[in-house]
């Protein structure tokens, strides 16, 4: 189906908006280590920090998507940019320890533009366009987390001021895009009104597929996030891998994202469905962990990123959709806040059970339990598609639910 005016111009607006937001929040990961050891913290005090964003994050998700099913994305979007820019600045003028800590929780708490961006591109389009414009935002999402770092890296020697007012600059060109730029979408459960809301949620969460959807996101990124914390510990015990090295393993896995999410996905997902590309992804992410014990040579090491970048650039992009087509047009805001939930849960979980199995239990142990839990991820969301008869796709034409705007909209 081809899009209008409006909505490309929508979906341009939230594919810049999340790529500056990203950057942002990439500026700060290269410089926070040597800020601490600044502050004379060690390795504890930076995981604390890094962990509260994520946890505040985590939390504020949800209470996001509800809001957002509420009052409509594009508020939301006026207001989750200046709470991130706030811990920023925060971050920026911090002097000690408790005051870092207090700007990454803000900053961690307005870390809601990818869900609000991914929930108003959901209504922008049809079922049948999602997962493509799904994918490109998250493909921004992508290239802010290659940019940033880089960037993080430069404005480092001119102090912790520099960095942290160059990362509020991110949330705060999101928000000036959100201001002139982005059209608004009615939030069709604020006129439904709460009861109904939630009628429609609980109904929804009766559906076995969207419980299938909603535990291959948890349990995906659990064995996705593990995979990436426990790897490079492996090839440098076993290969001698350096940093450096590491480095370009990245930046394949971030090439190979972004040209996915960006431009293949939704081609992708014309020629094969939503379910085939979820259950080939957790394959592909599979087959990259078994190989990651026993890869012979580090020549051969650019497969991993390679494997795990493709399946992951189609898996997670997909789950979203059918996620959101799932929930229905009334709980689109509150499935986006749930699927971060469930990520956020994943994310925070998978390095701590991965690097305390590999550490205490059996080295190749993260690997082999994640490669296992992936096929479950791939046979679960297989067999779900074929008792319910077939592919989301192949069961609503194009067009045939209407998730965009009604005539009166929420500005």
């Amino acid at each position: 189906m081809t899009a209008t005016g409006r909505e490309r111009t929508g979906i341009g607006v939230l594919v810049t908006a999340t790529g500056a937001d990203a950057i942002a929040f990439g500026v700060i990961l290269p410089a926070l280590p040597f800020i601490v050891i600044g502050m004379h913290g060690g390795a504890f005090e930076l995981g604390v920090l890094l962990a509260a964003a994520g946890v505040a994050t985590l939390v504020a998700a949800p209470v996001w998507g509800a809001l957002a099913d509420r009052y409509g994305t594009r508020l939301l979007l006026l207001i989750a940019p200046l709470v991130a820019a706030g811990g920023h600045v925060i971050f920026a003028f911090s002097t000690n320890y408790p005051t870092l800590f207090a700007g990454r929780v803000v900053a961690g708490l307005g870390a809601a533009v990818v869900l609000l961006a991914q929930a108003h591109a959901a209504r922008l389009v049809t079922d049948a366009d999602r997962a493509g414009v799904i994918g490109r935002v998250s493909a921004a999402q992508g290239i802010g987390n290659i940019i940033g770092p880089a960037l993080g890296g430069l404005v480092l020697s001119y102090g912790t001021v520099a960095v942290g007012l160059t990362a509020a600059a991110g949330p705060l060109v999101a928000w000036l895009l959100t201001v002139f730029l982005l059209p608004a979408t009615a939030p069709k459960a604020a006129a439904a009104g709460r009861p109904r809301r939630l009628a429609a949620a609980a109904a929804a969460l009766r559906s076995r597929r969207l419980r299938g959807i909603a535990a291959a996101i948890c349990v995906g990124w659990l064995c996705f996030t593990g995979y990436a914390a426990v790897l490079p510990v492996e090839l440098a015990d076993r290969l001698a891998v350096t940093a450096s090295t590491y480095g370009v393993v990245i930046a394949i896995s971030g090439v190979v994202a972004v040209v996915v999410r960006g431009l293949l996905l939704g081609r992708l997902v014309t020629a094969f469905g939503e379910t085939r590309l979820m259950v080939g992804g957790a394959s592909l992410i599979a087959a990259s962990m078994l190989l990651a014990p026993v890869v012979p040579t580090v020549w051969l090491v650019p497969v991993l990123p390679l494997t795990w970048a493709l399946g992951a650039s189609v898996l997670f992009p997909c789950t979203v959709a059918e996620m959101s087509r799932l929930a229905g047009p009334e709980s689109v805001g509150l499935a986006m806040g749930a699927a971060a939930t469930l990520s956020g849960i994943g994310s925070v979980a998978g390095p701590l059970v991965a690097g305390t199995v590999r550490e205490f239990v059996w080295a190749p142990g993260p690997f082999v339990a994640g490669a296992a839990l992936m096929l479950a991820v791939a046979a679960l969301v297989g067999f779900q598609s074929h008792d319910d008869g077939a592919d989301p796709a192949a069961r609503e034409p194009a067009g045939s639910v209407d998730v965009g705007s009604p005539p009166a909209v929420r500005t």
